[in-house]
């Protein structure tokens, strides 16, 4: 009796549960023109140590020269972005290997050395007949990265930006606009810039 009366009263425990909650995202964005590529390859190496210790942030990287390309979209699958840093990283580091004070004969042969796909992997998609470091638009890509932008007001966002500051043509967006538009979507920025 005991016991079908213990059934019958089914009894439960009520247990409530705040789990923490990550409402940041991170978007790395890089110039990735030559004369960028030892500061890039810094930043690349110190970011890859801080999405090792992420816990649910959103991560993502954004590519730019003469056009912007979204290398990885905003994710917590940190294996994936480890993998694309890691492509970044042999990238950069197969573009290092054309110094920007070559002869023609001696860029020829470093160019004779380099892996083609990895060092492509950073060029892919970026180059435009129209110029080259187009600041503004690169900026303006990685802010409209953030998927959800307009509807989820309580997310942080930060954008890591690097970049020569050596415009080359007449971009859609200029710095200032992006700048602008930034601010008014309530987004960090930390602009890197190398010391030259």
């Amino acid at each position: 009796i005991t016991g079908a009366f213990m059934l019958a009263s089914r009894p439960a425990t009520v247990e409530t549960v705040s789990p923490e909650i990550h409402n940041r995202d991170i978007m790395l964005c890089l110039d990735i023109s030559s004369s960028v590529d030892a500061l890039n390859m810094e930043v690349v190496g110190e970011l890859k140590e801080v999405v090792k210790e992420l816990n649910g942030e959103r991560f993502g990287i954004t590519i730019f020269n003469g056009q912007a390309v979204l290398l990885v979209p905003l994710t917590t699958d940190y294996n994936y972005v480890l993998e694309s840093l890691d492509r970044l990283e042999d990238s950069i580091s197969e573009s290092m290997k054309l110094g920007t004070d070559m002869t023609y004969s001696q860029y020829i042969k470093a160019y004779a050395t380099i892996d083609e796909e990895s060092y492509n992997f950073k060029y892919d998609g970026t180059y435009a007949e129209e110029g080259s470091s187009f600041i503004g638009d690169g900026l303006a890509s990685a802010l409209y990265s953030f998927p959800d932008l307009k509807t989820n007001k309580e997310r942080s966002r930060m954008i890591i930006f690097t970049t020569d500051n050596e415009l080359n043509g007449v971009p859609y967006v200029t710095i200032s606009e992006a700048a602008h538009l930034c601010e008014l979507n309530d987004v960090k920025g930390v602009a890197v810039t190398p010391d030259i």
